[in-house]
């Protein structure tokens, strides 16, 4: 009897673990949305158009280049662009195609993007390398601030 006491005390004390680590990965994905950079130029990869708080329209012609350091062609494209309002709500994505010989680098890209978005309100441009591995440790981000016109 007192050993079923025990493992009901334990069973419970693993369920409130359990259900904590749930309410607080729940929480942490509820919070506002923040960039973790926002920059317009690396070495590893370079946004030419549009550029930092430029105000954009769609359709939104979408042109740089990548330069290694995890940014670099695979398949014929270097990686993904997503647009997102100012609370990190996708409003649209697409790939990045490269427009060079994507097996050297540099490799330039170029993309066309449509989405709807309300007018004189901020957004964010995120760009994702190509991850053939699926590595989470090879993941590579770039975030270009803009205004949605």
């Amino acid at each position: 009897m007192e050993n079923k006491k025990i493992y009901l005390v334990v069973i419970i004390v693993i369920m409130a673990v359990a259900l904590l680590g749930a309410v607080f990965v729940l929480v942490k994905n509820k919070k506002a949305f923040t960039p973790v950079s926002v920059v317009e130029d690396t070495a590893d990869i370079q946004v030419f158009s549009p550029k930092e708080n430029e105000a954009i329209s769609s359709p939104l012609d979408i042109t740089g280049v990548v330069r290694g350091n995890g940014w670099a062609g695979f398949e014929g494209q270097v990686g993904t662009v997503h647009v997102l309002d100012n609370n990190g709500k996708e409003l649209a994505a697409t790939f990045l195609p490269a427009t060079s010989e994507w097996t050297k680098l540099p490799v330039n890209f170029r993309a066309r993007v449509e989405f709807t978005a309300v007018a004189g309100t901020p957004g964010f441009l995120v760009f994702k390398n190509e991850n053939p591995s699926g590595d989470p440790k090879k993941e590579k981000t770039f975030v270009v601030a803009i205004k949605f016109k």
